[in-house]
C-alpha cells in the first residue's frame, strides 16, 4: 500500500526536476542544450513503442517532448527579455 502512495509522489518530483533542468537550459546560450531532453525522451520511448510492437507510447512520449520543448522556448524567451533589458540600461547609462 505505500508503494502506491508515493509512486505519484516520485514521478511528480521527477517531473519537476526535468521540466526545472529544460527552463535551466532555456536560459544558457546555447541552443542545443535544449535538443538534450525531448531528444532523449523521443530515444527513449521510440524505440520501447518498437520493442512492444504498439504505438501506445508515442502519444505520451511525444506530448512529453513537446512540454519539454515548450519549457524550453519559455526560457529561451525570458532570457532574452532579460539580456535586452540590460543593453537598454547600459545603452541608457552611455547616453
Amino acid at each position: 500500500r505505500e508503494k502506491t502512495v508515493m509512486r505519484p509522489a516520485i514521478v511528480l518530483l521527477i517531473t519537476a526536476a526535468l521540466l526545472a533542468v529544460q527552463y535551466y537550459f532555456g536560459l544558457r546560450k546555447s541552443a542545443l542544450l535544449g535538443a538534450i531532453l525531448p531528444g532523449g525522451l523521443s530515444g527513449l520511448f521510440i524505440p520501447y513503442s518498437a520493442m512492444e510492437g504498439t504505438a501506445n507510447y508515442l502519444p505520451s512520449g511525444i506530448g512529453c517532448a513537446v512540454a519539454l520543448v515548450v519549457v524550453w522556448w519559455i526560457g529561451r524567451v525570458q532570457s532574452e527579455k532579460h539580456e535586452k533589458e540590460e543593453l537598454d540600461k547600459m545603452k541608457t547609462k552611455d547616453l
